[in-house]
């Protein structure tokens, strides 16, 4: 298989609608990890867009003389090909000396540069999570849900095959969404949480069973990789408090909860969106799409934990 740019890219349902292209993408990725490498950042008259690095890669490389990078990448695309390189030689022992002082490392796909990183990095191979995600999925409890990879990024969710809890006769299930990078940028991450039926992309809901993020460095990815594989988990409590969230009215949002929710980091606005549903269960949901079509990160995170707590707090009361 030609390794390119490809970018794979797609949602299912259905086990025979994704297991052809996630074995696909497992070959794929077994092809993408035999010529990617993470070695010692070396430094040539190569060094220059033209010669296979990234525009990112070449700035890291510049950072010790501020305005190189630009200034070679301008006159590179002007098709000032000997002036870059005259103009990077200039500088070539400097930045020599400052990345082996360092220790910088590249991370190369074939013969391009795809990113320069620290001498802690640790590369955690595409391969490695898409043939996990494919034992999963033949044993026939887990499905391919969504696959998104390109040669430095790579995400996949995977769902329970069956729903694990029915609430206002939707079916929810499980899902294990796992993110890697090989881009110096893109920390390793992993969810586990829930997933309705509600639309072809599925909706996650305010709740994250499991979730991590790890950095790219030596001693500390080796325990979430192990932890990242698709796996049950006790549900029980989950369907009784959304169970009971789908049978609870909001009628008129107790002032109390107001400020709680505004104490959460709520707006005024979300909060009298979640005021106008008629169940809890409505309400949670109102917060999470809020978290996921407005923010990202720890921000998003932080709304997702609120919208569970909010229907375990009103649930209880």
């Amino acid at each position: 298989m030609i390794i390119d740019n490809s970018t794979y890219s797609v949602r299912a349902r259905t086990a025979e609608e994704a297991m052809p292209r996630l074995k696909a993408m497992v070959d794929w990725a077994q092809d993408l990890d035999r010529i990617t490498t993470v070695r010692r950042a070396k430094l040539d008259l190569d060094y220059t867009l033209t010669g296979g690095v990234t525009a990112d890669a070449l700035r890291t490389l510049a950072q010790p003389v501020p305005g190189l990078a630009d200034y070679v990448i301008g006159l590179e695309a002007n098709g000032q090909a000997t002036a870059a390189a005259e103009t990077w030689g200039r500088h070539l022992d400097e930045l020599q000396a400052h990345h082996a002082q360092k220790g910088s490392q590249a991370i190369r796909i074939g013969s391009k540069t795809m990113a320069v990183v620290g001498p802690r990095y640790q590369r955690v191979p595409h391969a490695l999570l898409a043939e996990r995600a494919l034992e999963a999925a033949q044993t026939g409890d887990w499905v391919p849900a969504a696959l998104d990879a390109s040669q430095t990024r790579m995400q996949i969710m995977m769902r329970t095959a069956d729903p694990v809890l029915t609430v206002k006769d939707q079916d929810i299930a499980l899902t294990w969404i796992t993110t890697n990078g090989q881009d110096g940028m893109t920390a390793f991450r992993s969810t586990m949480g829930l997933f309705t039926f509600v639309c072809t992309n599925g909706m996650m809901l305010g709740t994250s069973l499991y979730k991590e993020r790890v950095i790219h460095t030596q001693g500390r990815l080796a325990a979430a990789i192990a932890r990242a594989q698709p796996a049950t988990v006790e549900t029980a409590t989950i369907s009784r408090v959304l169970n009971a969230a789908a049978e609870k009215p909001i009628s008129d949002l107790p002032e109390s909860y107001r400020s709680w929710l505004k104490a959460q980091g709520l707006t005024q606005t979300t909060i009298d969106a979640v005021a106008s549903n008629s169940t809890v269960y409505d309400g949670l949901n109102c917060i999470t799409e809020t978290a996921h079509r407005n923010y990202k990160g720890d921000t998003r995170d932080a709304l997702e934990r609120t919208a569970w707590a909010f229907a375990a707090k009103y649930t209880a009361a």
